[in-house]
């Protein structure tokens, strides 16, 4: 079969028409993904099947894998998708440190230019030396790495290699860093320690250590003369007496490097590292002695031997200092390791043999985090903490995964943190990365994914790069230098993404005056920079902004030590703090200045200042500046707290009472907060804590204002400098960090449901969009194609367009503020004018007389006076990546200073134009012979609803062909639909649409076409309808209907549907609840429910951000931080703590939808306590309240295997959550979750889950217009009923009330109706009325087999009951009873009749047997064919479990059999199995007879006593059956054998265990008759019959006795129990019949009766209990029933013992002890 004709049979089906949207991109799919084979002529069911093996199997997209397996994808594999990565390794690489201690206050470290930096530097390497303060204080470039280097703590030695030295020397540098880099170079060219290959080298004392693996050589290095500052000693004199070097031999140990004293100011030795004999490391103390040329070596710790059993050396030794405790590792050549903490070896590795591998590995490293180890197999990496020190082993160790690990060979940066800021700024714009290093600035281009070309050389080094607002929302980067000087690179071309297009340049006259104490920026807002400068004695703060420098004259009281301080705040306005700490006799201080930017006519801005408050400390240590000031600070309120946030701790000051609360060591470097609340922090820090890890990290200002600062949520591990800031990218929104020194991540704001496009421009660049499955197409006006990932917000590609040009085009109405064509209404068509080029006026004439003439002569048509032109028009719409579709092309007239909107219909037919003055008119479209369409006025409007269309510009009124329109009549109070061309009109019934009821305009706000014959209506309350209209007809059919979550909220609205209130990116709370609405409108309205279209929902494109005029964003289901937090509750080891957030933020995360549909809810469901919180915290629906701004509605929804949590809960057994489950959801509103639920419900009534009584109790809910009903008399359901029952939908029609109430003759005034108040609910427990669901039927069966009597007191149970009832009687009498009564006389008529008959009158006999039994045939027949429907309807198996069904099944296979016997011939021995079959087919008739008694209450209560007494009967009839057995036995061996067995030796073995077996069954039956009465002991022997009397005496005793009486007290039991639930009993029965008759109801009568889509409606007075009858009544009926059964077992039993008297009268009468007691 061709794809051809295989499209086309597809469209022709229903099930592909509701999928239509899907099928364009399925075809292929299909194809590919299906399990069958298409072929020409196959079945249209195959089709189907077809195209729903191919929806479910449809990944989503290709790049997202982890979306298609939603049970295992996780918030990380999310982040990495939206990350850019920044690859810094291209510029350098940070190869090496010889920094161990973390004391010292220098780090060198060795650089390697890359790829880019070589580009303006031919050295291969640089060695760079940072203080404490994060400057780079020394730099020297080299060809080579160096082959030794060594550092303590104010000296650097180093020895280069020899492309490095100078020629004919081979120096050591001794670089005196404290000196400020002065240097002694000591030329070992020729000496014996020059040779040494690998040299280790130590410092100490001033004398330099060279060493050998076993040789150490000192020269003392003491300066002949004094340096100055990068001044050079040159030393090549070893002669003299203070060079001379001493040679120390160390003997058979090795050398394996030098560690510097902890202590600088401890006594002036070095620590040797040797390894001993058995491979351990010796930690000695060498001391050397200059004037003496001595030296002394002695053991820090004791060195403990080991055998090893064979030769293991060292081949890897890294040790470090940490908190002043040295820490070291050894790796041996077996690949085991060794642990020493203090010098002294703790732990090593286990394994011993070659062959237990798991111990062994291939690499260590250590930083001041702890020992990292990787393994020999799997390669796997292995940390251990160094807050373990003494514990160290592999038996506190731990993996880590690719999130905490950047690379093996990175991990030793993290011991140079907290010195080296390598980069020390950066910034991103657009889809340009900037960052500086040194004075040398390099842009990344994010798009293609590598550096410039060419790099930015500064006049001096950079002191920091910011973002600088050149005009609003255009930025370009300002670079400010370390003499105060300003410089700027900026890029002229806003819509190029090339970094290639920004130019560096100088700004003249820029220059801060003074010395610069502090520079702080703008991170709100980044409008200015602030510096302040002390000039001779005077403070001065000055801002730069837009190229201008401003002084902040009006602030007081700047001084060296104040301090600015930025300030994020919820105000627009830019704002910032001057802290000036307290003075000897001052006061401290806080001024929060606010500043406003005002543009001048020379294009200047002037900027203004204002001090807004002012606090005062008199307290001087509330807050300490000296080591950490504050580098930013936050407040949600001034009035209420502001925090200062320093590089070590976090200050809360409390604004009124004037106090300071600290929170130490949380060593922020930089932060950032947006939307008002939301914290991103990089956390840098230089702790070995188990849970202190560098990185970044989310908190909320909420956290900080209820003191829970401490609760950071982890996102990323970082390993970068310590002033690593994080710098927020508004055009983006995205945050920039360094990871570590070799990477940079751009990642978007993570607290949001929204991602923007990275790199996308202003809205006004772009001429149209469309989303195609991930997908994101935009055309701007260059010609190009940008495509966007619409999950992850990156760019995927640029394509030019070839043979077109649109850049002399523009959106139509975008300068009119039209937003037609910029919102989602009519995407992805845009219609586009071109704006230079003019069109003559070529049928001006024409089009003016077609338009509005003037008939006065000589009069001047309107038209002429009005200003337009012809313009070029297209509409077009994006096709792919590098093509576009012009749908249409015209010339037409533009307004370029009037209102005027264009309209073209979807099918391109028509065009409606709107003009100023309510000027309407309608076009006809017809395609020339050169393409272009011409349009032919055919209308104009006179009664266009002006009115409706205020509501929105979308023109909603019209359908989507634009030939109907729904206006409404005031006079008749209807709406109508209108043809646009012609006069045809249809009313809209007023149970849909009634303008009488509320003002049109709310009514018409809440409809909207979908296609051309479908409308989607919203009642007032939020109850939402999809109606298919046929126009032939003029009937509305409704399709579907669903209750809009949290609907209150969109009353606000101008237009629900087509003018939502636009949201801020942050509004993350509505724009959750509007993403939970729109999947309940997919999966139940428009019935799409597979994973592609679920997920088509999901990822959606927000077009009305900033009302249509904002970019364009993702808008996501979830946010990345919420995702992580549900995780974090979730983890099995070390979970969040769910009981620190709070109930705002617990609402927040259960709006999340995660991937596969997955809620906090799923997440939970295994985890009992968490989600147990949540139930008791989390409001299952709340309204907007002054605590909780939000309407909030509880999702509770299908993930994409269809289940809710509850079903997880069920599969997993966790029963008591399901309870919980079940009682949380019990308050919720109707049509919450009731669909979702429908298939679980019956499984747990079988489970009988406690609070199932409470759910079924509240889930009969009414609405607000079934409260309008109002009074009548009830319409009677059944006779002994004041009910009253009906389906409707949630939004009931308008003949609701003439289905419940009795309507008033108006011929008959004599007859009134009894008027009374009446309350209607809908009970909210979908499709369970339904019989031809299966549902329904699994709810009944259900209810047949629980054990839970109470259920059936729930009202809700008994309506559902009741309301199925008489139906199920009714055709149970029909189709079982009144065919079974003549089946019945049939065959007792036979069995009495006919059948003697047939042996004796001859002819006729026979003619009279072939009809009667034709006549059985056919009604077993019958019979067997409503059996073997009802096994059809059950599950087969379950058929045979009820007793019932047997007594069914057993008479018609009886008659038929006999019917075939009858025409057998057959002997003697036949005949009587005959009669035998006849005989237990009469019995079984007879049986099911009582069957039809359960259908009637009276009968039905005694036959559902029989069966609960033979229920409760069965372990009395076991112990009875043992009882009989056991005396039956005993009388075996007493009683005389009248025909002894072995009289006779012929006997056969076969015959022998006959008669064995009948003897046994006959002496049972001898015990039965004795316990009936009929005693006798004549057959047995004199020899025994005094034994046999005493049997028999203690048999009666005990079972007519004893047992009668236990039976009477079960009889009584089971009857206190049904007479207590009578009624309940009684409705069990009732719900067992229906269960079982079910299958009885036709088809048409099913469809007929019971439509999809409805709720069954109860209507009962107001105050009224329902009831059946007079219950007391029927209890003392029924009690008197009893007592008389009662009274004649008495009799009966009395009779029994008197006839036992008479036959033992030499017995004595006990009866009088025996007598029963009248207990009843």
């Amino acid at each position: 079969m061709n794809k051809q004709s295989f499209a086309t049979k597809v469209k022709n089906i229903s099930y592909a028409e509701n999928n239509r949207d899907s099928l364009s991109t399925l075809q292929p799919l299909l194809v590919k993904n299906s399990t069958m084979q298409i072929e020409e002529g196959q079945e249209e069911k195959d089709i189907k099947r077809l195209l729903h093996d191919g929806l479910t199997n449809q990944l989503y997209y290709g790049s997202e894998q982890f979306l298609n397996r939603p049970d295992s994808a996780t918030s990380q594999e999310f982040l990495d998708h939206v990350t850019y990565q920044v690859d810094l390794s291209q510029l350098y690489k940070i190869v090496d440190t010889c920094y161990v201690n973390s004391t010292m206050p220098y780090c060198p470290i060795l650089v390697e230019n890359k790829e880019q930096a070589l580009k303006h530097n031919s050295s291969r390497y640089l060695l760079q030396v940072w203080d404490n303060k994060s400057e780079l204080i020394y730099q020297r470039e080299l060809h080579d790495k160096p082959i030794a280097w060594f550092v303590t703590f104010n000296t650097l030695i180093y020895l280069p290699h020899e492309s490095d030295q100078v020629q004919n020397e081979n120096c050591y540098y001794i670089v005196f860093l404290y000196k400020q880099n002065c240097m002694i170079k000591l030329d070992v060219t020729g000496q014996e320690f020059g040779e040494i290959e690998d040299p280790i080298i130590g410092y100490c004392n001033k004398c330099l250590y060279i060493s050998s693996q076993s040789t150490i050589w000192i020269i003392s290095t003491v300066q002949t003369k004094q340096l100055g500052p990068g001044e050079v000693e040159l030393v090549n004199d070893f002669k003299n007496e203070i060079r001379k070097p001493y040679k120390l031999e160390l003997g058979q140990v090795k050398n394996h490097g030098f560690l510097i004293n902890t202590q600088k100011t401890a006594d002036q030795f070095l620590i040797i590292c040797c390894e001993t004999s058995d491979h351990q490391i010796d930690f000695s103390m060498l001391t050397y002695k200059v004037t003496e040329r001595s030296y002394q070596i002695m053991q820090i710790q004791e060195v403990v031997s080991r055998e090893l059993g064979q030769q293991d050396t060292i081949v890897q030794f890294k040790a470090i200092y940490f908190d002043e405790w040295p820490y070291a590792i050894v790796r041996r050549a077996s690949g085991q390791v060794d642990f020493y903490w203090n010098y002294l070896r703790i732990n090593n590795s286990q394994g011993q043999q070659d062959s237990l591998l798991k111990d062994k590995f291939i690499d260590v490293e250590v930083n001041f985090e702890g020992f990292y180890l990787r393994e020999l197999i799997g390669n796997k990496i292995k940390k251990i903490g160094l807050h373990w020190q003494e514990r160290i082993g592999l038996d506190v160790v731990e993996s880590l995964n690719s999130k905490n690990l950047h690379t093996f060979q990175t991990l030793f940066q993290q011991k140079i943190t907290d010195k080296v800021n390598f980069y020390p700024t950066s910034c991103l714009i657009n889809t340009s990365f900037i960052i500086v290093h040194n004075d040398r600035i390099y842009i990344y281009d994010i798009i293609n994914k590598e550096w410039a070309h060419n790099s930015f050389q500064c006049n001096k080094q950079v002191r920091k790069v910011f973002r600088n607002e050149k005009s609003p929302g255009i930025y370009n980067v300002v670079v400010l230098l370390l003499d105060g000087t300003f410089e700027m690179i900026d890029n002229e071309d806003t819509m190029s993404f090339s970094p290639e297009m920004w130019k560096h340049h100088q700004i003249n006259n820029c220059k801060l005056e003074g010395t610069p104490i502090s520079l702080v920026h703008d991170y709100k807002n980044y409008r200015m920079m602030y510096a302040l400068t002390k000039q001779e004695s005077t403070c001065t703060l000055q801002g730069f902004t837009r190229n201008f420098l401003h002084n902040f004259t009006a602030l007081k009281m700047l001084c060296e030590s104040s301090i600015i301080v930025p300030l994020f705040t919820s105000f627009k306005e830019t704002q910032f703090i001057v802290y000036t700490p307290r003075d000897k006799e001052d006061f401290g201080q806080i001024q929060v200045v606010q500043v406003a930017f005002k543009l001048k006519a020379d294009g200047q801005e002037k900027v203004t200042s204002t001090v807004i408050r002012t606090i005062q400390f008199d307290d001087a240590d509330l807050i300490n500046t000296s080591d950490h000031p504050p580098f930013v600070s936050l407040t949600r309120n001034l009035d209420e707290a502001i925090f200062l946030i320093s590089k070590k701790n976090i200050h809360k000051v409390e604004v009124q009472q004037e106090t300071v609360k600290t929170w130490h060591d949380v060593n922020i470097s930089g932060i950032q907060m947006l939307d008002n609340n939301h914290c991103y922090a990089i956390v840098n820090n230089q702790s070995s804590t188990k849970n202190q890890v560098s990185g970044l990290k989310y908190f909320t200002l909420d956290m900080l204002m209820m003191n829970l600062q401490t609760s950071m949520l982890e996102i990323d591990v970082t390993v970068t400098g310590p002033y690593s800031g994080i710098e927020f990218s508004k055009e983006n929104e995205r945050l920039t960090y360094l990871k570590t020194y070799d990477v940079a991540n751009i990642i978007p704001i993570l607290n949001r449901s929204t991602i923007n496009y990275m790199g996308m421009l202003p809205r006004s660049n772009y001429l149209a969009f469309k989303k195609k499955q991930n997908q994101l197409f935009a055309l701007d006006r260059n010609n190009r194609i940008t495509v966007w990932n619409v999950l992850t917000g990156k760019h995927i590609s640029i394509h030019h367009l070839q043979g077109v040009d649109y850049s002399q085009f523009k959106i139509f109405g975008l300068e009119q503020n039209d937003k037609t064509y910029l919102r989602e209404w009519y995407q992805p068509m845009t219609l586009i004018v071109e704006t230079h080029e003019e069109f003559d006026q070529f049928e001006y004439q024409k089009f003016s007389q077609q338009k509005i003439s003037n008939e006065i002569e000589k009069g001047r048509a309107y038209v002429h006076n009005e200003n337009f032109k012809y313009h070029l028009f297209k509409l077009i719409e994006i096709e792919s990546e590098s093509t576009v579709k012009e749908h249409q092309v015209f010339v037409h007239q533009h307004y370029n200073d009037k209102f005027q909107r264009l309209y073209i219909s979807e099918d391109r037919q028509l065009m409606i134009e709107r003009l100023v003055n309510l000027r309407v008119l309608v076009y006809q479209s017809e395609m020339e012979s050169d393409g272009y369409t011409k349009w032919h006025i055919i209308k104009r409007f006179e009664n266009f609803p002006y009115d409706l269309s205020e509501l929105s510009e979308s023109l909603f009124m019209f359908s989507k062909d634009l030939k109907r329109y729904i206006n409404f009549d005031k006079v008749q109070g209807l709406f109508f639909i209108r043809n646009t061309i012609g006069y045809e009109k249809i009313k809209v019934p007023k149970e849909y649409m009634n303008p009488t009821l509320e003002d049109p305009l709310n009514v018409i706000k809440r409809v909207k076409w979908v296609g051309n014959d479908q409308l989607m209506i919203c009642n007032d309350w939020g109850l939402e309808k999809l109606i298919k209209i046929d126009y032939q007809k003029e009937t509305f059919t409704e399709i579907s209907s669903l209750k809009i979550p949290a609907f209150q909220q969109l009353l606000t609205f101008d237009h629900i549907y087509e003018e939502p209130t636009p949201l801020d990116l942050g509004a993350i709370v509505h724009r959750l609840l509007r993403k939970y609405r729109d999947i309940q409108r997919r999966r139940i309205i428009f019935n799409k429910d597979f994973t592609i279209q679920i997920y088509e929902e999901l990822f959606q494109v927000d077009y009305n951000v900033n009302n249509g005029y904002g970019k364009l964003v993702s808008d996501l289901s979830f946010s990345y931080i919420s995702w992580k937090i549900i995780e974090e509750i979730c983890k099995e080891k070390d979970p969040y703590d769910i009981k620190l957030f709070d109930t705002h933020s617990l609402m927040m995360l259960s709006l999340n939808i995660l991937p596969g549909c997955q809620t906090i809810l799923h997440k939970l469901s295994k985890k009992s306590a968490q989600l147990l919180h949540i139930l008791q915290n989390v409001p299952i629906y709340q309204l907007s309240s002054p605590d909780y701004e939000h309407e909030f509605e509880m999702p509770f929804i299908l993930n994409l295997k269809n289940k809710t949590a509850l079903h997880i809960c069920y599969e997993n057994k966790e029963f008591k959550s399901a309870d919980n489950l079940i009682k949380y959801l019990s308050d919720a509103p109707i049509d919450h979750h009731g669909r979702a639920i429908q298939d679980i419900l019956p499984d747990l009534v079988r489970k009988e889950l406690p609070s199932l009584q409470q759910y079924f109790d509240n889930r009969l809910l009414t609405t607000p217009q079934l409260k309008k009903v109002g009074r009548g008399q009830l319409k009677k359901y059944q006779e002994n009923l004041d009910l009253a029952f009906t389906t409707q939908s949630l939004w009931a029609s308008d003949n609701l009330k003439k289905e419940i109430f009795i309507e008033n003759d108006k011929n008959d005034k004599k007859l009134k109706p009894i008027m009374s108040d009446v309350e209607l609910k809908f009970l909210d427990l979908p499709n369970f009325h339904y019989l031809n669901q299966k549902v329904a039927k699994d709810f009944f069966n259900a209810l047949k087999e629980t054990e839970d009597l109470q259920l059936f007191e729930l009202k809700s149970i008994r309506f559902l009951v009741d309301y199925l009832w008489p139906i199920i009687k009714q055709q149970t009498r029909k189709r079982l009873l009144i065919p079974f009564v003549f089946y019945l006389i049939t065959y007792w008529v036979y069995t009495n009749f006919v059948y003697e008959f047939y042996y004796t009158g001859g002819a006729y006999g026979i003619q009279i047997l072939w009809t009667n039994l034709s006549l059985l045939v056919l009604f077993s027949l019958y019979f067997l064919f409503y059996e073997f429907k009802q096994i059809l309807s059950s599950k087969g198996y379950e058929y045979f479990f009820s007793p019932w069904n047997y007594i069914d099944l057993t008479p018609p296979v009886i008659m038929i059999s006999q019917a075939i016997l009858n025409f057998i011939p057959l002997q003697d021995e036949g005949q009587n199995w005959v009669s035998s079959i006849q005989a237990v087919g009469s019995l079984f008739m007879w049986l099911k007879l009582l069957y039809f008694f359960r259908i009637n209450k009276d009968t039905a209560y005694l036959i559902r006593m029989i069966a609960k007494v033979i229920g409760g009967m069965r372990t009395f009839l076991g112990v009875l059956l043992i009882t009989i057995v056991a005396f039956g036995d005993a009388f075996i061996s007493l009683k005389k054998v009248k025909e002894p067995l072995d009289d006779d030796y012929s006997l056969t073995l076969s015959n022998f265990l006959i008669a064995i077996v009948s003897r046994f069954v006959i002496s049972c039956f001898f015990v039965y008759k004795m316990i009936l009465g009929d005693v006798s002991v004549d057959d047995f022997d004199d020899t025994h019959k005094l034994l046999a009397g005493f049997l028999v005496v203690f048999c009666t005793l005990f079972v007519m006795i004893i047992m009668l009486n236990l039976l009477i007290s079960i009889i009584g039991q089971v009857y206190g129990q049904v007479q207590e639930n009578q009624i309940n009993e009684f409705y069990q029965e009732k719900a067992t019949i229906i269960a079982e008759n079910s299958y009885l109801i036709p088809k048409n009568i099913l469809s007929e009766r019971f439509k999809p889509g409805k709720y069954l409606l109860i209507a009962k007075k107001v105050g009224e209990e329902v009831a059946s009858k007079d219950e007391e009544q029927e209890n003392d009926k029924e009690q008197r029933q009893m007592n008389k059964f009662l009274d004649e077992m008495r009799e009966i039993i009395d009779q029994k013992f008197k006839a036992f008297e008479q036959r033992h009268d030499g017995q004595q009468s006990t009866r009088s002890q025996f007598k029963l007691k009248k207990t009843f």
